[in-house]
């Protein structure tokens, strides 16, 4: 469904956006490029969002890499990708509805199809993990307590860089040998603190639950 109508928001919408971007309170600074290159990319993110709004379903996929190889190249967090797409998002939807002459459900279409861009560039975000990062925890290097998780780090590290989701570690806190190893002598020499050890305890339920809710997500294929 061409969403052709809906171009003639973009012209006023980016102006808006580019002010809000470069005021210095603002959230320029999740993007690690200068005023002029973020200049450059909205505008080429304005060209390339009027071809998407003007193609047809069938020529939207190579939109779809454009826009996405555009964010890539620039190094654009992932916050910021996903804060300006549901920000410009948000903005033409509000225009549309304002405008009275939109109907609904050309508003759910524009609705429907940021969202799917949004995934499909998140996709592209998770498969440019480094296979070679290396996992930084300071001075506790050569702690078996560490070493006890991060063998689960780097497991959880390789199923997503290999988009091969039945590799996923998928143990609850209770059942990973880091909760065994907190009852150990070295573990409490660590955590002389209790408060320490009850934070120690409850991230690693945090994290161990996070990969359950990625996971489900994953699966979904709601990146």
């Amino acid at each position: 469904m061409p969403l052709d109508f809906a171009v003639s928001f973009l012209d006023e919408l980016f102006v808006d956006l580019k002010r809000e971007l470069t005021r210095a309170d603002q959230t320029f600074f999740l993007f690690s490029t200068s005023p002029e290159a973020l200049g450059s990319v909205l505008d080429k993110e304005k060209m390339l969002l009027t071809r998407l709004l003007e193609a047809k379903k069938s020529e939207m996929s190579a939109i779809f890499d454009a826009l996405t190889e555009l964010f890539l190249v620039h190094a654009v967090p992932f916050s910021a990708m996903t804060w300006n797409i549901d920000n410009i998002r948000a903005k033409l939807i509000h225009s549309m509805a304002h405008d009275g002459g939109s109907e609904r459900v050309f508003i759910l279409a524009v609705n429907d199809l940021f969202e799917e861009l949004k995934n499909y560039i998140s996709k592209a975000y998770i498969g440019k993990i480094d296979p070679g990062m290396e996992i930084d925890v300071g001075p506790f290097a050569d702690k078996s307590l560490l070493a006890a998780h991060r063998n689960y780090v780097e497991s959880v590290i390789a199923a997503i860089r290999d988009d091969d989701i039945d590799a996923l570690p998928m143990v609850r806190a209770q059942h990973c040998r880091f909760t065994e190893m907190l009852d150990e002598a070295e573990a409490q020499m660590v955590c002389l603190d209790a408060n320490l050890c009850l934070h120690l305890t409850n991230l690693h339920k945090i994290v161990h639950e996070t990969l359950f809710n990625f996971s489900s997500f994953y699966r979904r294929r709601l990146y």
